[in-house]
């Protein structure tokens, strides 16, 4: 019943249970706040989820970058195999050549990784 209907009902003189009208007031209060509530806190994550959005862009792009770096790496290898196999000298021991085949690997490990992220921004 809207408070229209319950001032022209105490204006006819008709008695009105304005108990009853209090209690559909305060529910309909509570379902406003509710309602504002559960839209603040969309907002917020959504703002959340586009922050996350970003983030993984910005990673992925950055391991892009660094997966490019990687390339040059077995290049690198190749190249210092192919001298020290020019000039006759062993090539086991060498702390560098060592150095390249760690990065090799966690290089194709990163890139697993890097598949991991997008397909989690693909998602979002």
């Amino acid at each position: 019943m809207s408070e229209k209907t319950v001032y022209g009902k105490l204006f006819k003189g008709e008695q009105v249970d304005l108990s009853s009208e209090k209690v559909e007031l305060g529910l309909t209060q509570d379902a406003e706040k509710a309602i504002s509530k559960y839209y603040s806190a969309t907002d917020k994550a959504l703002n959340k989820g586009q922050d996350a959005y970003k983030l993984l862009n910005a990673a992925i792009s950055e391991f892009t970058d660094m997966l490019k770096t990687a390339d040059a790496l077995e290049t690198y290898k190749k190249k210092l195999e192919a001298a020290a196999k020019d000039l006759g000298v062993p090539t086991s021991g060498w702390a560098i050549l060592q150095d390249l085949e760690i990065a090799i690997k966690n290089s194709k490990e990163l890139t697993q990784y890097k598949k991991s992220l997008e397909k989690a921004a693909s998602a979002l």
